[in-house]
């Protein structure tokens, strides 16, 4: 998942262990395929949010390859942060994508993570959204922060049906289940002193917490050149997501496509990309189900990085959401060897279009929000993609240094 945290570089001091079968990582650097062994990418952060702060942390992974394909055979991710917002994030992520059983593939992901936020975002939802500069009490910005404790794991696994295997295990249609487990508390934040706090005042559904366990099911298909940083092809994903138990009995629609297409492709150097999505809730919804887009890797929204760069996270919260994205990215610097790869700068443009409704009734496309902006990619090789994005709305910046394009 595109993460709003993470990683200015720290390249002087790092240490990188290449662990080869039998050959040497750096042979084949310059083709863009590592040599079969292990790979492993310890990164220091120092990181800045306009939505959670300036913080420290750490990352690392571990790749393994098998010296055909520049994409990995698995994957082992773990990250630990802490913001000057007070938020700590420690998480640990695993992706296996062509797992054989009994001659038939599967891709399992999964992840474990705890958040504790002290200032967390609560505006209202999209019917009912208060201004921060407006009337009714709430003149400053921290009545809109809450403290909020999320331990979080989920876990997938997919297969592609029967007629696609032939063409390879990530290009194909795919079945997939998932599931979510989930715990939830809030409490007026600490960084708000005696302040009136708007979620508290509000009192939305969902407001007591507790624990949601939901399933997933969809489809996928995938037929992107390359998942990291695709210069071809699309995702496509429609997945159902509904409550098993818990206090909230609620289910989810999520649709998501995102195309790449790659208009000069004896020059390889620039992708014009585009996203769409589209969320849509049904029940008893708790407001922390509605500041999120489902689906295989949700997203926070819309507001934030993982949505509208520029709008602060969860400023436009409700049952339906509509969001589509386009950009333009163009690879102009290539250098290195060092530390063992070849090393990318990438420029992109970009701008975020969306809104969001109680249900397809209130659909009203003349309130659409529209940010835009610029961002820059440094890539440690092919697949570790290092991000600095910044986005413009109204008369607000977001800036978002993170690992990871969007999409």
């Amino acid at each position: 998942m595109k993460r709003i945290l993470l990683s200015v570089l720290f390249t002087a001091g790092i240490a990188g262990v290449a662990a080869a079968q039998g050959t040497n990582m750096t042979t084949n650097t310059n083709t863009g395929i590592p040599e079969a062994g292990v790979a492993f990418k310890p990164f220091p952060l120092v990181y800045g949010d306009t939505d959670t702060g300036v913080g420290f942390g750490i990352s690392v992974s571990l790749y393994g390859y098998d010296g055909k394909s520049k994409d990995y055979l698995w994957k082992i991710y773990t990250e630990f942060t802490y913001t000057t917002k007070g938020q700590m994030d420690p998480d640990i992520r695993f992706d296996i994508p062509a797992l054989w059983i009994a001659g038939q593939p599967f891709r399992v992901q999964g992840m474990a993570e705890y958040i504790f936020a002290l200032a967390e975002n609560f505006y209202g939802y999209a019917d009912s959204i208060v201004d921060p500069a407006a009337t009714l009490g709430y003149t400053n910005v921290t009545n809109y922060f809450y403290e909020q404790r999320h331990p979080y794991i989920y876990f997938t696994i997919s297969t592609p049906l029967a007629w696609g295997k032939s063409f390879g295990h990530d290009k194909t249609f795919d079945l997939l289940v998932g599931s979510y487990l989930e715990g939830y508390s809030f409490s007026k934040s600490t960084v708000q002193s005696n302040k009136t706090s708007y979620l508290m005042d509000s009192k939305p559904l969902g407001l007591d917490g507790g624990t949601v366990w939901s399933m997933m099911v969809g489809f996928r298909f995938d037929n992107r050149d390359y998942e990291p940083n695709p210069h071809s092809g699309t995702y496509n994903e429609i997945m159902y997501e509904f409550a098993l138990a818990g206090m909230y009995n609620y289910s989810r629609l999520t649709f998501k496509h995102s195309a790449y297409f790659d208009p000069f492709p004896s020059y390889k150097r620039l992708v014009i990309a585009e996203r769409l999505m589209y969320d849509q809730l049904f029940g008893e919804v708790p407001f922390f189900k509605a500041q999120k887009v489902g689906g295989v890797q949700p997203a926070d929204g819309i507001g934030g990085n993982d949505t509208m760069r520029g709008i602060p996270k969860f400023r436009f919260v409700d049952n339906l959401k509509i969001i589509f994205t386009p950009e333009i990215r163009w690879r102009f610097l290539d250098f290195g060897p060092f530390l063992w790869d070849i090393w990318h700068l990438e420029l992109v443009l970009f701008s975020d279009i969306g809104g969001t409704w109680h249900d397809i009734s209130s659909l009203n496309l003349n309130e659409l929000e529209v940010t835009w902006g610029a961002a820059l990619r440094v890539l440690w090789g092919e697949d570790f993609i290092i991000a600095a994005d910044f986005g413009f709305w109204r008369d607000q910046m977001g800036v978002y240094i993170g690992l990871d394009h969007q999409f």
